[in-house]
């Protein structure tokens, strides 16, 4: 069954659409860097070294540790209401733009952690993408944030102004 098949307003298929390509984007960017890695234009295991190796896994966990959960921090109604009156682009539901970033924090940590796994051929950095990608796949675009995104566009006086 087709999610966009239902009767939504056309404007909240189109960011529907326009969030799935942005996934689908932040999929290629780690496929591209695949390819770099496996034909050798990200040098494999030059930072093979027992003390640069140790160096890089400490600040990809590290990375790690504050990234992912922030960007389910992003959720979080606290930080959802200060996002909000941000004043970031007008054009975008402030969902959306939570989404964005939420996106785009993941996607660093993901190409940070393959490349850091070219480079150092750990099994370390292997286990920091695939947690990457586990949550990369839990920030699939889904009808019901596009509904949300489409309730929040209210009739508000202070969006308005802006």
């Amino acid at each position: 069954m087709n999610e966009l098949s239902t009767n939504m307003d056309p404007k909240m298929e189109q960011l529907l659409k326009r969030q799935r390509l942005e996934y689908v984007f932040v999929f290629l960017l780690l496929v591209l860097t695949v390819l770099l890695g496996e034909s050798g234009i990200i040098p494999n295991g030059l930072l093979a070294v027992h003390s640069q190796e140790y160096m890089v896994q400490s600040v990809l966990i590290l990375l790690m540790l504050i990234g992912l959960p922030l960007s389910f921090r992003l959720g979080s109604e606290k930080t959802n209401k200060a996002l909000d009156n941000s004043g970031l682009d007008e054009n975008l539901c402030p969902k959306h733009r939570r989404y964005l970033l939420r996106l785009l924090i993941v996607a660093i940590l993901a190409i940070a952690s393959l490349c850091a796994y070219y480079l150092t051929l750990s099994s370390t950095c292997t286990l920091c993408t695939a947690i990457c990608v586990l949550f990369l796949i839990a920030l699939w675009p889904r009808r019901t944030f596009v509904k949300t995104c489409e309730n929040s566009s209210s009739d508000d006086p202070k969006e308005e102004i802006r």
